[in-house]
């Protein structure tokens, strides 16, 4: 950072300040130019939850045939479940290529349709004993802006035209904003944000598929956070990869902030996730008390706390 000079002229000092606070006042919720922001109609999806983790599912249309997806912010593509396609009485064909060392088969679906958004095309299947269709990926999107409003039961899918610099929590003025980057080629369109962990930054993404809230094992060593630490304990296992059994800690947090918004009582569960590739995820139990909105548009996540608990377990 370039130290104040003393020295500066007061006009250059002087307009300086008046462009701060040109800045200010048009990042500001409800500026003069928000006007010109069009929001557009969102599409309403309704969220329905299965099992005891209560993961949220979407209703489908796949080939004029109504089914049910799993939404997994967390995944980078869309996956079908080869059980329910084969219900459904759709073909597939094996593929000449692996997902992540898993074999896997395509199918050609000349519709897909999903939060107002007809993705069709090749998709890949996988063999899953699963009866729900598959996962949701953010993929399918295309770069829509997602609001998450589990508590009340809904997500809204959007495009806004012209709102760039807008105020896009209209729910909340008092929302908290923090900037996510993308991958450059745009081949993970999962959005990347910073979450401040005992003093230190750490990459992190929404997990609509994850029940709780984890932070990689190794990450949480390097952070002072260990199985040994005072507080911590176990808290069963998680099933990763290939069907790997991993060992799970709880443990709580001094510090935790996203942006400018302070977590109150945070609590973190801990695992090897050097498999899947994330250092921290925010899970259900984070998403049941928030409403957060994810702005592909603004590249910024915008966070609610709806009150109660921060982090709150499937009832």
């Amino acid at each position: 950072m370039i130290p104040f000079m003393h020295h500066t002229a007061r006009s250059v000092h002087a307009s300086c300040a008046a462009l701060g606070a040109a800045l200010a006042l048009a990042f500001a919720p409800g500026a003069t130019h928000a006007q010109t922001c069009d929001m557009g109609t969102p599409t309403v999806v309704p969220l329905s939850f299965v099992g005891a983790e209560a993961y949220p599912t979407i209703p489908v249309t796949i080939d004029g045939k109504p089914a049910d997806v799993f939404l997994e912010t967390e995944q980078r593509v869309t996956l079908l479940n080869q059980k329910p396609l084969d219900k459904l009485g759709i073909k597939t064909r094996n593929a000449e290529t692996t997902y992540a060392g898993v074999d896997i088969k395509v199918t050609l679906l000349s519709e897909f349709l999903a939060a107002g958004v007809n993705a069709k095309g090749y998709f890949s299947v996988v063999d899953a004993s699963d009866e729900i269709l598959g996962s949701l990926g953010m993929n399918h999107f295309q770069r829509k802006d997602i609001d998450l409003w589990l508590a009340n039961k809904e997500m809204r899918v959007s495009r806004p035209v012209d709102c760039r610099r807008a105020f896009l929590a209209t729910w909340d003025p008092k929302a908290h904003v923090v900037d996510f980057r993308l991958d450059p080629s745009l081949r993970d369109l999962r959005p990347w944000f910073k979450v401040r962990i005992n003093g230190t930054d750490v990459d992190a993404i929404i997990a609509t598929g994850s029940p709780y809230s984890y932070l990689d094992l190794h990450t949480a060593a390097r952070l002072g956070i260990t199985p040994q630490s005072p507080g911590v304990a176990e808290s069963g296992e998680v099933i990763s990869w290939r069907d790997k059994r991993m060992q799970v800690w709880r443990a709580p947090v001094t510090e935790m902030k996203i942006g400018n918004y302070v977590v109150p009582t945070p609590r973190l569960y801990l695992y090897d996730m050097t498999l899947s590739g994330e250092m921290m995820v925010l899970g259900l139990d984070f998403l049941r008390n928030h409403r957060v909105l994810m702005s592909m548009s603004q590249r910024r996540i915008y966070i609610s706390h709806l009150g109660g608990l921060t982090f709150s377990d499937a009832e």
